[in-house]
């Protein structure tokens, strides 16, 4: 199941409270690092996890049988 952002709670900041907090969470735990897993057809979640400070550093691929 795809679950999306209602365009109504978009570009309000709201993300990126919710990124601030789960960061402080992690902190506690002393967690140094997070991956995630980004589709490469979705321009705005990339261009909101390059914003966080996400950075490239592998590629995954998929062939279709």
């Amino acid at each position: 199941m795809k679950k999306n952002v209602d365009s109504g709670y978009k570009r309000q900041g709201i993300g990126t409270k919710l990124f601030d907090s789960i960061c402080t969470w992690f902190k506690t735990f002393q967690v140094n690092h997070v991956e995630l897993t980004v589709a490469s057809n979705n321009p705005q979640s990339i261009g909101f996890w390059n914003k966080m400070g996400g950075k490239e550093f592998m590629r995954r691929m998929r062939i279709k049988l």
